[in-house]
């Protein structure tokens, strides 16, 4: 997580933005939280986002973060990943190569795989 936290604020003092000239660095247990508040999302079902706070949409997307997560059919999470930037290959070659990380260990046992889309 360490690691983490520290190419976080890197990449931040690298591209810094007017916008962003707000920022305050990450740190280990704010990334906890942030992982850990997208797990509960994923689990339990809230009415909107605005239930974990407001959102000015006009904004648009300024970061993004893309968790993989293979889990089980009850929710629990056996195996995470996070996708955080640009990757030089096709999304597709993203996409299998994820999958096929998350799935060691688990494949040719006899296990259903079921994907949600991109």
């Amino acid at each position: 997580m360490d690691l983490v936290v520290a190419e976080t604020n890197d990449y931040e003092r690298k591209k810094m933005t007017k916008r962003s000239r707000k920022w305050t660095a990450t740190t280990v247990d704010g990334s906890k939280q942030f992982i850990g508040t997208c797990l509960y999302m994923g689990i339990v079902r809230l009415p909107k986002n605005e239930t974990i706070g407001p959102q000015n949409r006009s904004l648009g997307t300024l970061y993004g973060v893309k968790l993989f997560v293979l889990c089980s059919g009850n929710g629990y999470t056996h195996e995470l990943k996070v996708y955080a930037g640009k990757d030089v290959t096709r999304v597709t070659e993203v996409a299998e190569s994820v999958v096929m990380e998350l799935m060691e260990g688990y494949l040719d046992r006899g296990r259903d795989l079921c994907t949600d889309n991109w």
